[in-house]
C-alpha cells in the first residue's frame, strides 16, 4: 500500500494513535533485526551461508542466488562461500551445478537451523 507522504503527514498531525502505532511498529522491527542480526554474529560462516541458502528457497529465489549476493548476505569472502559450499555439497544438503543451488533435503536444513537461531 502506498500512501501520498502528505497525506501521511496531516495524520500523524491529526492521529495520536496512528504516531504510536508507527512507533511501536518500528521499534519491534528494529528489536527484531538486531536479535536477527546478532544471531547470525554468532554462527560459523558455513552456518550463515545455508542460513541464505534456506530463506531464498523458502522466498522462492534461490534459482536466482548468485555467489557474490550470498558472500554478502553472509558477511564473508567469495572464497569462504566456495569452501561453505563445497563442504554443504560433501555433506549432501545441497548442490550447486551450472551457477545454480538446490537444497537437498529442507526439511534437515530447517531442523538443523531452528536447533542453532533461537
Amino acid at each position: 500500500i502506498r500512501i501520498a507522504r502528505s497525506h501521511v503527514f496531516n495524520w500523524m498531525k491529526l492521529d495520536f494513535d496512528f504516531n504510536l502505532y508507527l512507533f511501536e511498529q518500528l521499534a519491534e522491527k528494529l528489536r527484531n533485526n538486531s536479535e536477527k542480526f546478532f544471531q547470525l554474529a554468532a554462527m560459523t560462516v558455513k552456518d550463515r551461508i545455508l542460513y541464505s541458502l534456506y530463506t531464498h528457497y523458502k522466498i522462492g529465489d534461490l534459482d536466482q542466488l548468485t555467489k557474490k549476493q550470498i558472500s554478502y548476505e553472509a558477511a564473508t569472502a567469495l572464497r569462504s562461500v566456495n569452501r561453505a559450499i563445497s563442504m554443504l555439497s560433501e555433506e549432501g544438503l545441497i548442490t550447486y551445478q551450472k551457477k545454480r543451488f538446490s537444497i537437498l533435503f529442507p526439511e534437515t536444513v530447517e531442523r538443523y537451523l531452528e536447533t542453532i537461531i533461537e
